[in-house]
Order: structure tokens, then sequence, then C-alpha cells
């Protein structure tokens, strides 16, 4: 929808900016969107460099309890994917052992902060009333009404076997399919259906902290066209937040198909 493309040119001269994600993922990927450094750069892990020191870094909510001590102000806290974010940062077991930590914190940043910035493509009113006692202000809502109009073609199949079907001659036929499931073993069950005929890449729970995997997430525009494969399969692993939004040779989209395999017993 635009949010990171059209926030990244706003914020990029900013001189001091704290991003708030939800994913280790999403920290990475959107410390090269914003140019920031992420809190887990191995310069900041060996202690070369002080996290207090560092003037425009991305965190994850469930690490926001070692900045406890670094008592920096940011000019702008932007929080993204708030509704996840700060849902975890309340409620998840994640966050239970460092919560009081980590919610004071977040509080401290987002009181001290010029602008505090919060968006999600879903957002609720629980989320900007949470957003609005933290940093005591009175929040200025910005609605993307914006809807993509496309030559696109949808397909509802009566059953699973029919979907995959028409993946697989989409596949067969030169196209390239990015295909969402909603659990490891669906995923991983699509690689074995399809390795054998195309190109392809999975990513779930067992390989997404693989260096690799990191940096493609971490670059995917950039690396995806260089791996050259036919199809990527994923689930929650890749959560929202991460976009691909490269063109092939014709301008159109990277992916021609588009496939999304539920199964209806896992909820992500």
């Amino acid at each position: 929808s635009g949010k990171t493309q059209t926030l990244a040119i706003v914020l990029q001269n900013e001189e001091t900016l704290l991003i708030i994600c939800n994913t280790i993922a999403l920290a990475e990927s959107a410390a090269v969107r914003y140019n920031c450094m992420p809190y887990n750069h191995p310069d900041i892990e060996k202690g070369v460099i002080a996290i207090s020191d560092v003037k425009r870094l991305t965190c994850t909510s469930e690490s926001l309890w070692k900045l406890v001590a670094a008592k920096a102000k940011f000019t702008v806290v932007l929080v993204d994917e708030a509704d996840q974010v700060l849902g975890s940062a309340a409620t998840s077991s994640t966050t239970k052992r460092y919560r009081k930590q980590i919610l004071d914190t977040m509080a401290y940043f987002a009181f001290n902060s010029e602008r505090f910035i919060i968006m999600d493509a879903d957002m609720t009113s629980h989320v900007v009333e949470f957003a609005q006692h933290l940093c005591g202000r009175k929040p200025y809502l910005v609605l993307n009404t914006y809807i993509q109009h496309s030559n696109e073609t949808f397909w509802k199949f009566d059953s699973q076997d029919l979907h995959l079907d028409h993946v697989a001659a989409a596949l067969e036929s030169g196209q390239k399919v990015l295909i969402v499931c909603d659990g490891k073993r669906t995923v991983k069950a699509l690689g074995s259906l399809y390795g054998g005929v195309k190109e392809g890449l999975i990513i779930h729970g067992d390989n997404s902290g693989d260096p690799e995997i990191r940096a493609l997430i971490k670059r995917i525009n950039e690396m995806l066209p260089q791996t050259g494969v036919d199809y990527l399969i994923f689930n929650s692993t890749i959560q929202s937040g991460v976009s691909i939004s490269i063109l092939n040779e014709l301008g159109a989209g990277y992916f021609q198909v588009m496939a999304c395999i539920f199964s209806g017993c896992v909820l992500t």
C-alpha cells in the first residue's frame, strides 16, 4: 500500500529515528529501506558500537528492554505493523519476562519523541488509543484509501487438488508463482511437489533463521531476481511489512500468479 516507501522518503533526513518492528526479519529489512542500523548488527553485538550511540536504529518490540540503559532520545519513533507490535508487547508470552521494561522503554521513547508514528494496513481503534496513551498526545490520523486497479483474474477452486493443478500448469507454462500457506508442513509438501519440475525457494520456521534466508528477506527486491527461482513458497514466517515490489522486463509484477493454500486448521 506504499506506507514504507512514502515514509522512507519523508524521514530520510531525520537525524535520529527509532523504528520498532514485530520480527527480526522486518527489523533488518526496515534498516535497509530507512537507512538505519538494526539492533542485532554484529558491531553492536560485539560492543564495537554502543547501541546508545546509534542515531537511526531498528529494533523488535521483544528486544526493547535492551535499550533501557541507553537513555537515548529519538526525534521520530515509528512503530511498523502497530497492531502486532503493541499487541505483542502487551500480551505475548515471548515478551512476558521483560514486559515491564519493554512497555516502560516504549513509553519513554514515545513520550520524548517529537513525532510518534504508528502504521498498519488494518489498524484497530484500540491500538490508536494505546498509542495515544503512550505519547500523551492527540493523534493525527492518515487514512490510506488507495485501491489497486488492474486486469487481475481471481480463481476459486472447489478442491485443493484442482488448485494445485492450476499452479502446476502455470509453472509449466513458464509463469512465476508466489504461494502463501498457513503451515510449515504445507510449505514443505508443496516444495517437494513442485521441486522436481521447477526451481524454487521455500521459507518456513525451520530455515527462516539461516543466513541466506535472512539476507534474502532483508533485500528481497534486490536479491530475488538474482535467484532466478520459478516459485517462492512461504508461511507466516514472512509476515506483513515485507514488500515484493520488483517488476519484470515487461513492467509487470515479478510473479504472474499468486496462490493461497490454506488448510483452515492453523491461525496465523
